[in-house]
This record gives structure tokens, C-alpha cells and sequence, in this order.
């Protein structure tokens, strides 16, 4: 079982795959979740490819850290994962906190990408989610995780989606949610809400893909386009009937828009 260090604090990650001259994929996972969110997927791609996946800080088996609640710290964290793994760059693939990390190393650690793909996330929170946060985070720190399990899920499955999973394919989700650390939920949440790289983005010039989902109740169609238009020379896809968990909820749509930019990128 892997291990980075920073700061004197583990991150856990997992190491899966084949390494056949191709580049490394790493993937990072959405809030208050962990790595084997991305344990269907790296099942689709580790035949040819070499994947990674980490734990955030306080997510999953990594160690909590007070400087998590800065997104450019956490990209940091996945430098780590790179440097324990002796990976000089990787194919970046994140989920919605996980694609704000990607825009980080995109603009700040862009030797150490070969590509990015930011998926259901934005480049900056409209200023009404501030509030939202702010609540999310009192409550997070007064009932804890598991509290928070049932409007979660609703919000991540999606309008509409919800009704098409049973309690059996939300447990994994469940569970992960539950094990993440208040500590851990908190410091990331304050990264997610303090999230404002819009004006930055121009910088980036790696290939990048933007993949958003029509039914994404937490970023809408309006958050991807925007993302998309704001990176030089980025693809946007979109994925239907998908809420915010897409490679969970529509994986077989969200590989073939992944193998489609891969075959273009990753030799």
C-alpha cells in the first residue's frame, strides 16, 4: 500500500496498471470521496496504461492537513504522488474538486502534466455559493459526515437520476462519504469555496479536455462551456443523463470521450 509524504503526513494512493511505454494516467477524485471512486475506471484502462489514484488530505487513508484548504497545496499533494511513484509527468484526469486540482497543476506545475481532463467542475464559484458553503461547512463541523449522506448523494446523482440507483450501487458512494474526516471535509471545502482561477486559466497550454454532465446539479452546463472557452485550445464534451459523478453514473460514455483524447495525447 503506497504512501507519499508532505509535510511529514502520508498520502495514500493506489499504483495499478501496466507500464508499456505510454505515458501515466492520475486521477483525483471528486469531494468527500476517495480513490476508488476511480476504481471502475482504472479497471477500463489499467490493460494499457499505467494509473494512479490519491487520497486527498482527510479523505480515504490519507493524513488530514490545515494547509489542504489551499487548492494550489493540494496540487502539491499530487506532485508528491508523482515524485513517490517515479513519475516525472502524467496524464491528469480529476473529478469536480479533482478538476480544480488539474487547473492548479495546469498553470503551476505544467512540466509535470502531459495533458488534463477537468470533468464536472468550474473555474470559479458563482458568489452565491459562498453562502451555500458556509452552511455545508457548519453543519459538516456540528453533525459530521454521515449526516450529510442523503443530500449529497441526491445533489450528486442528478435531476431526475436519482430513482435509477439502488441502495446497493449507493453504499460504495455512502461509505466514502462517511469515512472522509471532518478535518478533511472542511480544509477541502474551504479550497473548493475560495476557487477563483478563471482569469488564470489563458496560461494553461497543455491539451485539455472538459467533460460536463446535462444533469449536474452542482455545475451546470454554464460551468464546463465556460471552463472550456477559458483554456487555449481546450475540447468540451458533454455527457447526457449524467449528474456529478459521471464516471460512476455513465461510464461507459465517460471512457469513450477519455480513450477518444488519449489516443490523441497520450503515445
Amino acid at each position: 500500500m503506497p504512501f507519499a509524504t508532505l509535510d511529514g503526513r502520508r498520502i495514500h494512493y493506489t499504483d495499478t496498471g501496466v507500464e508499456d511505454g505510454r505515458p501515466t494516467l492520475l486521477f483525483v477524485h471528486a469531494y468527500t470521496c476517495n480513490a476508488s471512486l476511480w476504481d471502475g475506471m482504472i479497471a477500463r484502462f489499467a490493460p494499457r496504461f499505467r494509473c494512479l489514484a490519491f487520497d486527498l488530505p482527510g479523505h480515504g487513508q490519507s493524513d488530514p492537513n490545515d494547509r489542504a484548504s489551499n487548492m494550489d497545496f493540494l496540487a502539491q499533494c499530487a506532485v508528491a504522488v508523482l515524485d513517490d511513484a517515479g513519475v516525472s509527468r502524467a496524464h491528469i484526469c480529476g473529478l469536480s474538486i479533482g478538476g480544480m486540482v488539474g487547473q492548479h497543476l495546469g498553470f503551476s506545475y505544467a512540466d509535470r502534466a502531459h495533458s488534463l481532463v477537468l470533468a464536472c467542475t468550474t473555474g470559479k464559484l458563482p458568489p452565491e455559493a459562498a453562502g451555500l458553503w458556509d452552511d455545508r461547512l457548519a453543519a459538516i463541523t456540528t453533525q459530521g459526515l454521515w449526516a450529510q449522506i442523503g443530500e449529497t448523494i441526491e445533489r450528486w446523482y442528478g435531476d431526475g437520476l436519482l430513482a435509477q440507483f439502488g441502495p446497493a450501487d449507493l453504499d460504495p458512494v455512502a461509505r466514502m462519504i462517511g469515512s472522509t474526516t471532518v478535518a478533511g471535509a472542511v480544509s477541502c471545502g474551504l479550497a473548493v469555496k475560495a476557487h477563483d482561477v478563471l482569469d488564470r486559466l489563458d496560461a494553461i497550454r497543455l491539451p485539455t479536455l472538459v467533460i460536463g454532465a446535462d444533469r449536474d446539479l452542482s455545475f451546470s452546463m454554464d460551468h464546463p462551456k465556460t471552463l472550456a472557452a477559458a483554456i487555449p485550445g481546450a475540447q468540451l464534451v458533454m455527457l447526457k443523463d449524467a449528474g456529478h459523478l459521471a464516471p460512476v453514473q455513465v461510464p461507459d460514455a465517460f471512457e469513450e470521450a477519455l480513450t477518444s483524447f488519449y489516443d490523441r495525447w497520450a503515445d
